[in-house]
């Protein structure tokens, strides 16, 4: 059960990235900083779950906390506007 809602979260977290990125071919997608942070935050979902199934795999620790990173960034810019 815990293991289908896992995935159940990763599918979607995975359907709201590729909306966002479809959504990004649009102009001005990457100065608008707050569709940036949902994109952020799709994107550590997905990783979220990658990382708990693989726990050891250095390609997706090392892109979790890339991401983590850059979304903690965007949240201070947001704050500060």
């Amino acid at each position: 059960m815990a293991v289908e809602n896992g995935e159940r979260e990763y599918v979607q977290a995975l359907q709201n990235f590729q909306q966002f990125r479809h959504a990004a071919e649009g102009p001005g997608f990457s100065q608008n900083r707050a569709t940036r942070l949902l994109v952020l935050d799709a994107m550590a979902d997905a990783l979220d779950y990658g990382v708990a199934v693989a726990p050891a795999d250095p390609f997706l620790n090392r892109l979790f906390l890339e991401v983590a990173t850059e979304r903690e960034q965007e949240i201070r810019r947001l704050n500060l506007h």
